[in-house]
């Protein structure tokens, strides 16, 4: 399934798809009754958001599904895809401050060239982020904060910088954490999913 995408995120919530709702529609309420954004339930599906890639940056009107996969150890928490390029994360922060929780957001590349990462942060603000990147031609590593339970750091000790970390450690990682995302079952729900969606860019 992740084989279809060239560049992918997404964000692993500790929170279930209620308290979510609760919090969105207390966020984007006013936003909601002015009709900037919409909250509704459909089908999940990723082609509802990209095919391949997410567009660059943040102009386009964004969009973000939550929904608890059909395969996940812990059925309470829930998974969140959007249509921006970091996934969201920013909204992802919001959602675990209210809900005094936790999120990871994944980005996963299948080329050769792209940035691979996870960011973890929780609602006290405590954060780890580790990524693999090219920048002006040059393959960088960066590390912030302690490391988590599921982290292997033998692979950050590695000379070559794309072997410390990259889509297969990310992969790893998340069968560790529970997420089989290359089970299709992963990227599909029981239950419609919820939906956030701008409809208009005009936020003031």
């Amino acid at each position: 399934m992740v084989k279809k995408f060239r560049y992918f995120s997404f964000s692993y919530i500790y929170l279930s798809i209620n308290e979510i709702e609760s919090i969105l529609a207390s966020l984007y309420r006013e936003k909601i009754l002015t009709h900037k954004y919409l909250m509704y339930k459909n089908k999940f599906n990723t082609d509802l958001f990209y095919i391949e890639t997410p567009l660059k940056g943040g102009r386009h009107l964004w969009k973000a599904a939550f929904y608890t996969p059909k395969i996940i150890n812990k059925p309470d928490n829930v998974v969140m895809f959007t249509n921006l390029e970091d996934g969201g994360i920013t909204l992802a922060n919001r959602i675990v401050i209210e809900g005094k929780s936790s999120h990871i957001t994944f980005s996963v590349s299948n080329t050769d060239e792209g940035k691979n990462s996870f960011t973890y942060r929780d609602y006290q603000r405590q954060e780890r982020v580790v990524m693999t990147l090219k920048d002006s031609g040059k393959w960088i590593f960066f590390e912030r904060g302690s490391k988590l339970w599921f982290e292997n750091e033998l692979f950050y000790k590695k000379k070559k910088i794309t072997e410390r970390f990259n889509s297969k450690i990310l992969l790893e990682y998340c069968n560790t954490i529970g997420l089989d995302i290359i089970n299709i079952d992963f990227w599909e729900s029981n239950n419609d999913a919820l939906f956030l969606e701008e409809l208009d860019k005009n936020r003031d």
